[in-house]
């Protein structure tokens, strides 16, 4: 009704930012292959890039040379052409 935002769209990097003339969509600061930034701590990421994880942090590390997607430096989601997770596991090390 006051030509506010009322959501950004998450993967967008674009953070809700409030304001006493409503709310805007404001840019997510640079973060390094970060697709988007936190809601409460902009230098923070939420959602990294393919291949990317999330630290403790809230930086996003590369993953494993033979994964695809991960969600740490050594549990693999996906994995890299010529490599399988093992038989009846989602996650776990690319062989």
């Amino acid at each position: 009704a006051d030509s506010s935002c009322s959501n950004c769209g998450q993967g967008l990097n674009y953070v809700l930012a409030l304001s006493s003339a409503g709310a805007t969509c404001a840019a997510c600061p640079s973060l390094a292959n970060c697709v988007q930034c936190d809601s409460v701590n902009n230098y923070k990421c939420s959602i990294c890039k393919n291949s990317f994880y999330i630290d403790a942090a809230g930086v996003c590390n590369g993953c494993n040379s033979n994964c695809t997607s991960c969600k740490s430096s050594t549990v693999c989601t996906g994995c890299a052409p010529g490599f399988t997770l093992m038989e009846g596991y989602s996650e776990g090390t690319c062989l």
